[in-house]
């Protein structure tokens, strides 16, 4: 009995709380141990991961569904501590980033429209700790880079913590698809050989007529060279060069042969003739193969095309490279007409039979559009030969109301919106605006003005500022110019000029694609113009419509 009594508690004092043994045995071992401090929050944890990725296998573009839209998804889980909070559309996109890659392929495609499939998500969108969720895409197919049956676009994805709410993701090896799997993850994408993972992959069957223009065509392609002399026409002085009593014209020439013969010195080809013949005028300080994206493209579609070098404009030419012999570039386009037409004549030439002399077009680039324009449209140096003009980057600006109206000839002009030395409105706008019809203006989006040359699938516009002549020569290289065109008289001015090049962005699209479209739509033009293809007609005026990156204005 007392021992169990020794065990009880002791009574309560007056005026005090009896508590149960077991709190007074918390209690004193608080009295023992001290007041212990309160346990201290966990940190949050920040992990955001993608699971999964799913694209459409296969998609068919035909001339009824020039463009295709089909859903793509993206899985993302929570791994992490601490909600993640998307508070709008804005926010997801930031945050989570599907990518279409597009594959190796003889075509250069537009980007593949992507945007979340937001219509029916109701924000804010809040994914918790341990939770997954499906994000929807809608995916916009124009194109396709390889004509058979090949993976066109890959797909990738990528999550970014930071872009969400300003916290590093801890596991940043999770945050991309696809990824190889490890011993505490799974991995994304699918599956490959050696536990590999790779991306989704969707294959483009593309059945449109015009995808023609887009790929190489039927024939190989040809190359060769001829230095022509004009000995009827003088080289005028520059600089410290005094002249000279000829005009020498190296001359490098792409042409159809079979299609298992190509190479320099290859025959040309037997179907098909006599074949358009194309003359391409390189840009100021450049060379004559400077633009063989497009001059081999046309001689895979059955043109001959021939670039001479113009004596004093080119990359190395004596007193340095001047835009004020332009005028005489135009009789030198006339003599490289003449002299291939003379080939074709000559029975023991390799073009015997080959050129067929109502079916001539001009194209050419920077100075060489320049050249083209006064060629084919000025009322004392045009050549009457020419049916079909195709200018890429013209600086156009000194071609005043009245110096196109004597002429009419079908006219392309190509122009990138990012040109740091050609102006889309002053320069291309203003030609546009002043030729006779037919015509039409293709804008590039972001297409620059080295984009439509070889170089411009590495470099940007920068290079060639560099390389232009300092302001105080071309202003009296230009003055040169606008006399030697006739003036004012001739309707050939600097109102409405630009008074500033070479400043701006050089941020621009990937020159690969500017040359794709280049060389598909001067195609479609001269098989439109000199071969009467009803289907190239149709095909340049819903170019457009097949690519978002471009606008085309038309006057027919």
């Amino acid at each position: 009995m007392r021992a169990r009594l020794s065990a009880r508690a002791a009574p309560a004092l007056p005026g005090t709380m009896r508590l149960p043994g077991s709190l007074l045995r918390v209690a004193g071992a608080f009295l023992v141990a001290g007041v212990a401090p309160s346990p201290a929050p966990a940190v949050p944890r920040y992990d955001l991961a993608v699971r999964r990725i799913r694209a459409p296998a296969h998609v068919k573009l035909d001339d009824r569904q020039q463009t295709v839209t089909r859903c793509a998804a993206v899985r993302i889980a929570n791994r992490g501590s601490a909600p993640a909070v998307f508070a709008d559309a804005a926010a997801l996109t930031a945050a989570v980033r599907l990518t279409a890659d597009g594959l190796k392929g003889p075509i250069i495609c537009a980007p593949v429209g992507i945007a979340p499939a937001v219509a029916r998500r109701r924000f804010p969108l809040t994914l918790r700790p341990g939770q997954s969720r499906t994000l929807r895409y809608d995916l916009t197919f124009t194109c396709g880079a390889n004509p058979d049956r090949k993976p066109d676009w890959a797909f990738s994805a990528a999550v970014d913590h930071v872009a969400l709410d300003g916290n590093a993701d801890e596991n940043p090896s999770n945050d991309t698809c696809p990824r190889a799997p490890t011993p505490s993850d799974r991995g994304c994408g699918v599956a490959g050989p050696g536990h590999t993972r790779l991306a989704p992959m969707t294959e483009v069957r593309d059945v449109r007529a015009g995808t023609r223009f887009e790929l190489p065509g039927p024939y190989g392609v040809g190359e060769s060279s001829v230095v022509l002399v004009d000995t009827s026409r003088p080289t005028m002085p520059n600089g410290s060069f005094p002249g000279a009593a000829d005009r020498t014209l190296p001359t490098a020439v792409w042409y159809p042969t079979a299609p298992d013969a190509s190479g320099p010195g290859a025959t040309l080809a037997g179907n098909g003739r006599p074949f358009p013949f194309v003359v391409f005028g390189h840009a100021l300080g450049s060379y004559n193969r400077q633009s063989t994206f497009l001059t081999t493209h046309l001689a895979s579609h059955g043109y001959i095309v021939a670039a001479p070098e113009f004596p004093l404009s080119h990359l190395d030419a004596p007193g340095g490279a001047t835009i004020a012999d332009v005028p005489a570039q135009a009789g030198d386009v006339s003599f490289v007409i003449d002299s291939f037409l003379g080939f074709a004549s000559d029975a023991g030439n390799r073009f015997a039979g080959g050129i067929d002399a109502e079916r001539i077009g001009l194209a050419g680039h920077s100075g060489g559009a320049l050249t083209t324009l006064v060629t084919t449209y000025d009322q004392n140096l045009r050549e009457p030969r020419i049916k079909a003009a195709v200018p890429f980057s013209p600086p156009a600006c000194f071609f005043q109301p009245g110096y196109f109206e004597a002429v009419t000839v079908p006219l392309l002009i190509l122009q990138g919106d990012h040109d740091l030395l050609v102006d889309a409105v002053g320069d291309a706008g203003a030609a546009f605006a002043r030729a006779n019809p037919p015509k039409a203006l293709l804008l590039v989006h972001g297409g620059n003005h080295i984009g439509f040359a070889d170089v411009g699938g590495g470099l940007d516009d920068s290079f060639v500022c560099r390389l232009f002549p300092d302001r105080t020569d071309l202003a009296a290289q230009i003055a040169a110019l606008l006399e030697a065109l006739g003036g004012a008289a001739d309707h050939v001015a600097l109102d409405g000029c630009p008074s500033a090049y070479c400043s701006g962005d050089t941020a621009h699209i990937d020159g690969r694609r500017q040359q794709q479209i280049g060389k598909e739509a001067a195609l479609a033009f001269f098989e439109d113009v000199l071969r009467g293809d009803a289907a190239a007609h149709h095909y340049l005026d819903t170019l457009a419509v097949r690519n978002p990156d471009l606008t085309l204005s038309l006057a027919r």
